[in-house]
């Protein structure tokens, strides 16, 4: 699944996993590889933008490292094919809500 990642990319995909793996362990349940829409939505648009600082350059990698994870988590996890394309899906939808400012604290 990495493979298909552009040399950039591949930099930023180590850090970006990283923070997925810490989100899905601090925050969800189910771990590092369960795969679905919310959990993206989860991710792009409420934790990572609240709990990273200003790392434009891995918010950037996200449209193509997400969907890579997420094809490789569902594989591993034998997740049915239409269950791992709607969260890649996902990805596009939510991926720009990584660059917006978190919304501040009344």
């Amino acid at each position: 699944e990495a493979a298909e990642l552009s040399p950039g990319d591949r930099v930023e995909a180590a850090w970006l996993i990283e923070l997925w793996i810490d989100h899905a362990t601090t925050a969800t349940i189910g771990g590092p590889f369960r795969v679905s829409p919310v959990l993206v939505e989860v991710f792009c648009a409420d934790w990572y933008p609240r709990r990273v600082v200003a790392d434009e350059a891995t918010a950037r990698a996200a449209p193509t490292v997400l969907p890579a994870w997420l094809r490789y988590a569902a594989r591993v996890t034998g997740l049915a094919d239409e269950w791992r394309d709607e969260a890649v899906a996902a990805v596009a939808l939510w991926a720009p809500a990584m660059l917006d400012e978190p919304e501040p604290f009344d």
